[in-house]
């Protein structure tokens, strides 16, 4: 059946509420309803039904399965990563028992490289780092706007860019969901073409190394290096009274927590374990090629058996009894509900808009008008305002790939190009929304006012996000 301009109705209706609502859970059930009360007409009874069965089907795969269990189990080793001290052993490890770090371009390295062993999630990531680092970085002049900046712009970027962990089960969920051939191999396409965050993760990096600011960034660190203020005395160290709560509650308690330091295995151990358990179940069922193998099946393998390591490592240390250290993982397992909905409304209404053929409509629409070569870079700017304006990168994304994926295929785009592109964009919009709860989470963890970090993050984040936009139209044409 055609259903004409209503194919729209639900992806419009969801990408409106996330910039009016900017609550993904909302935005998208509610474009579910709606999806499915033009497919099955305007009775309550049988469309909650036909979302209950949405929803039965959602759990029906053995990706949905694995996905939504190795989500949790991340969240859960996060948690105890957290709680161990592990992080503050490996600063230990690396300044005052080795004296590696020296200096302010080595503390500012030391930031970028926990940010990016600390990959398995985005909120482990932000939190750990700038409180594990925050202490040395303020004892050598680090500027609050320069350590928001490394935390905002290394973190996310590698949970997005590497396929593991809590952002790799998301985008495998929402490709799987699409039934899109191989998607193992599609997976790694998308992380090697996500330009912005390559962008953000390597530019940074040599930044750091090559010790050059410009614009606003520039301007702090002038003023630490020369006056030792940290801070903007405009603004003073007051975020964190801004704060909701539960952002604050958050930085307290790491804080009260960094203080209880132990060895660097503690965090080095189960990253490094969960990336060889893994790449090496790809390889072994993939009879000896990666790209072939069972890549879901790796991500279940690599956090369940990492997360094991992980609570063997804490009781055998006697840090916790065992008790404690089950109660911990299973607290931060809780923490990954509210991702775990937002994924399943996803998936439920990437079968909605397929049943409506709104990627077909959509392409039917702009074929004569637009070139399909140029639908990644369309889609990287979308996805790109749609984040700016909502501050999620979760629900920008969720909302985003459901349409993308079947609009790039009704229109023969390059389907791997279209994801990175949307992928990508969401991350650009995390780091320059000044509602973001990465920004919250940052700034009030390393005392950095808010309106100071985005007015020296926005203009390296404008930067990354044109060369991206032109990569995608260049990208568009060559492949």
């Amino acid at each position: 059946m055609d259903y004409g301009i209503l194919a729209v109705l639900p992806p419009v209706v969801a990408i409106l509420l996330a910039f009016i609502a900017k609550n993904a859970i909302v935005a998208l059930f509610a474009a579910v309803i709606i999806g499915y009360m033009i497919l099955y007409g305007l009775e309550p009874m049988v469309v909650l039904d036909q979302i209950l069965n949405g929803i039965i089907a959602a759990f029906s795969d053995r990706w949905a399965v694995i996905v939504i269990i190795s989500i949790a189990l991340a969240f859960g080793m996060s948690r105890l990563i957290e709680k161990s001290g592990g992080g503050r052993g490996l600063v230990e490890f690396l300044t005052e028992k080795h004296r590696i770090i020296k200096g302010k371009k080595g503390s500012c390295f030391l930031t970028w490289l926990i940010g990016l062993i600390l990959y398995t999630n985005t909120t482990l990531s932000v939190i750990l780092t700038g409180v594990v680092m925050k202490p040395l970085n303020d004892r050598l002049k680090v500027s609050h706007e320069k350590q928001a900046f490394i935390i905002k712009v290394t973190g996310p970027p590698v949970c997005g860019l590497i396929p593991l962990g809590q952002w790799g089960g998301i985008l495998f969920g929402l490709i799987t969901a699409a039934e899109i051939a191989n998607p193992s191999k599609v997976m790694l396409q998308v992380s090697a073409l996500n330009f912005y965050c390559i962008l953000a993760v390597f530019s940074s990096l040599v930044l750091i190394w090559l010790g050059k600011d410009f614009g606003g960034l520039k301007k702090a660190e002038a003023r630490a290096e020369k006056f030792g203020l940290l801070d903007n005395p405009n603004h003073g160290n007051t975020v964190l009274e801004e704060l909701p709560e539960e952002i604050i509650e958050l930085a307290e308690q790491a804080e009260e927590e960094v203080e209880k330091s132990t060895s660097a295995a503690f965090v080095f151990v189960p990253a490094i374990a969960s990336i060889v358990i893994a790449i090496g179940y790809m390889f072994y069922s993939g009879g000896g090629n990666m790209l072939n193998g069972d890549a879901i099946g790796g991500i279940f393998c690599a956090m369940v058996l990492s997360s094991l390591i992980c609570i063997i490592m804490n009781m055998a240390s006697k840090k916790f009894r065992f008790n404690e250290v089950i109660d911990i993982f299973i607290n931060g397992m809780g923490e990954s509900m509210q991702i775990l909905i937002i994924l399943i409304a996803a998936v439920v209404l990437g079968d909605v808009i397929s049943d409506l053929g709104t990627g077909t409509y959509l392409a039917n629409l702009f074929s004569g008008i637009m070139s399909p070569s140029l639908l990644p870079a369309i889609l990287f700017f979308i996805t790109s305002l749609i984040g700016f304006a909502t501050g999620s990168a979760m629900g920008n994304v969720s909302t985003m790939m459901p349409i993308a994926i079947p609009w790039s295929i009704a229109a023969g785009a390059n389907l791997p190009l279209c994801i990175a592109a949307v992928w990508g964009a969401a991350f650009f919009g995390d780091h320059i929304s000044p509602i973001s709860d990465t920004t919250y989470m940052t700034c009030g963890i390393v005392g950095c006012d808010v309106h100071d970090h985005i007015k020296t993050v926005m203009p390296y984040g404008l930067i990354w996000c044109g060369i991206s936009l032109v990569c995608y139209v260049i990208a568009g044409f060559i492949l």
